[in-house]
């Protein structure tokens, strides 16, 4: 008989119990997820850029941090504060970005730049008082001015009329700013009109 008790209670206490976690619906709490480390990246992370012409980095920090830009070599790269980078001379330059707890950096090489300016004629030849236009155009799509080697022989203006002025032989030359071109002009006489008709 007190096995029977015995085993009457331990059924009725396991009921019991597995009543009680019903009701109460016991959840575990969801394991809190691990903090991630903050990053802070640039791009591109290297960069070739001709002397006098720009780049724009790109900097991104996870935090959302302001930004910070340096160059290691303002002779060879400048960058402002928007990440805009400029070639000023040939050679290499680290330009760096910080967000006041991490750094990124892009290597920056400048090269000279390789500027062609294509002109219309490479020789032209004109009488006394006679003009032609010359055209020239930069490969880099840099202005266009105009200089004559010798303006006593040709003159030219800022549009690339020239115009002889004396005979002989000289230059017209179409610069950039970074290179130039020049056309060889020769100045004749004007040849004698036919005589007149009897």
């Amino acid at each position: 008989m007190k096995k029977i008790i015995s085993l009457l209670t331990a059924v009725i206490a396991v009921a019991v119990s597995a009543y009680f976690l019903a009701a109460c619906d016991v959840t575990p709490n969801p394991p809190k997820p691990e903090p991630q480390p903050e990053t802070l990246t640039v791009t591109p992370t290297e960069a070739t850029v001709y002397v006098g012409a720009k780049l724009t980095l790109v900097a991104l920090s996870s935090g959302g941090y302001d930004i910070d830009w340096e160059s290691d070599n303002v002779s060879v790269a400048e960058v402002d504060q928007s990440g805009v980078v400029t070639g000023i001379g040939e050679g290499s330059a680290v330009i760096t970005a910080t967000d006041g707890v991490l750094t990124a950096s892009c290597a920056v090489t400048v090269e000279k730049a390789q500027d062609v300016i294509t002109l219309s004629s490479g020789s032209i030849t004109l009488t006394k008082g006679e003009s032609a236009t010359l055209t020239a155009e930069s490969s880099f799509g840099l202005d266009i001015t105009w200089r004559s080697a010798d303006p006593a022989i040709v003159e030219v203006d800022d549009s690339g009329k020239v115009t002889g002025v004396s005979v002989g032989s000289t230059a017209i030359i179409a610069e950039d700013g970074v290179t130039y071109a020049s056309c060889a002009v020769t100045v004749t006489y004007a040849p004698n009109p036919p005589p007149a008709p009897d």
